[in-house]
């Protein structure tokens, strides 16, 4: 398929995904949506804009991460029974999508309960299947995305086209005409602050760590060794977005109010993201590198490890290591930069304190959209 027509397809795509918004749930009565409606605090950017309060995604992407998180779980600790419903490829769709629509069951039933009896068309059940049609609408759109090889996750996509939309609304829904000296000074520390946070986001998608097999040789003198540089595996953001998606509504259910601000005023959460962070980043990373073959090939081929100046015999023993390392570091990153929205929303007037692009999940993870939608581009286009 030529690029022109498959990136056209994926325009459709979207297209289709954000016309979601703009479909009110037929089953109930009109009405506009209320600020922040139906968005949990600390996750505005999954909110994109809307005419209605209810509307074809209100239950959203969110039981697809969900149902990610879970299904990667189990895939874990319970070997066994994700090999028995992994589906036919192996990689665990069938119980991710037993999970999704579950989850989706849960969600469905919990909106409809906060929904006021006059609203109703008919019978609530009929509200319920209304949405999990919903659901089913947006999986159809994933997979339709998936054989077009534009991106890894189709729902990293759509989560991208939120983030988007809603830093764009957050920015265009300022009264600039009312701006007095304080609000403009504070408006262009917030672009400032929002190009830092795009640069180091930028910069850190080049952090590597490498370690160095060596083969003993013959040579006259004594032994020599041979390097040759292999590049550490990374998790990328899946931990970060994982840990959000479990830590937040922790949060906000236990406290009530902005999650991002009770993290910093009670420093235990700090620690527990970091520590839920850095335990995803290690087992992802450990989950994408084979092991069990590099040491087996290192065992037939004669080949050690070398690590600055140390030298290792069990290869699993530097991958645990430089994997922990790296999960630690890339957790205290991410929560930097989780921490510097919140702070920003502290400290900023009200009419500026939503700004979406100063730190924050969301430019993280946009950024981390557009450089994986990049690298298919690359790809495709140097087939």
């Amino acid at each position: 398929m030529e690029l022109r027509s498959r990136y056209g397809l994926v325009l459709l795509a979207l297209l289709g995904y954000y016309g979601h918004f703009f479909m009110p749930v037929w089953s109930l009565t009109l009405a506009p949506p209320a600020k922040d409606a139906g968005v949990m605090p600390g996750m505005e950017f999954l909110q994109g804009f809307a005419l209605f309060d209810y509307h074809y995604l209100s239950i959203g992407i969110i039981p697809f991460i969900f149902s990610g998180i879970i299904t990667q779980v189990i895939r874990w600790q319970a070997p066994s029974l994700f090999s028995r419903y992994a589906g036919p490829s192996g990689q665990g769709e069938l119980l991710q999508r037993i999970f999704l629509y579950g989850i989706s069951l849960v969600a469905a039933i919990v909106i409809v309960n906060g929904i006021p009896e006059a609203r109703f068309r008919f019978f609530p059940a009929i509200t319920i299947l209304e949405l999990l049609l919903t659901v089913w609408s947006i999986e159809q759109l994933v997979n339709y995305l998936k054989p077009l090889n534009v991106i890894s996750s189709p729902v990293m996509l759509f989560l991208g086209a939120n983030v988007l939309s809603s830093i764009t609304y957050s920015v265009v829904s300022l009264d600039f005409g009312s701006f007095g000296h304080m609000d403009w000074s504070y408006f262009l520390l917030s672009v400032a602050l929002g190009l830092a946070t795009l640069s180091l986001i930028i910069w850190s998608q080049f952090w590597g760590t490498k370690i160095v097999f060596a083969r003993s040789i013959s040579a006259s003198g004594g032994a020599a060794y041979q390097p040759g540089k292999v590049k550490l595996l990374r998790a990328g953001i899946t931990p970060v977005i994982y840990s959000t998606f479990i830590l937040y509504p922790l949060i906000a259910w236990w406290y009530g109010g902005d999650p991002g601000t009770l993290i910093i005023e009670h420093p235990i959460w700090i620690a527990a993201f970091i520590s839920i962070i850095a335990f995803f980043g290690h087992r992802l990373t450990m989950l994408s590198m084979p092991v069990t073959d590099m040491q087996d090939y290192a065992s037939k081929q004669g080949v050690g490890i070398f690590y600055g100046t140390r030298f290792f015999s069990s290869l699993s023993d530097i991958l645990i290591r430089l994997s922990w390392r790296h999960a630690i570091i890339a957790a205290l990153w991410f929560t930097t930069l989780i921490l510097t929205q919140s702070a920003w929303k502290m400290f900023a007037p009200e009419t500026l304190s939503k700004i979406g692009f100063v730190g924050g999940i969301g430019v993280v993870l946009l950024v981390n959209v557009i450089s994986d939608a990049k690298r298919h581009y690359l790809s495709l286009r140097d087939m």
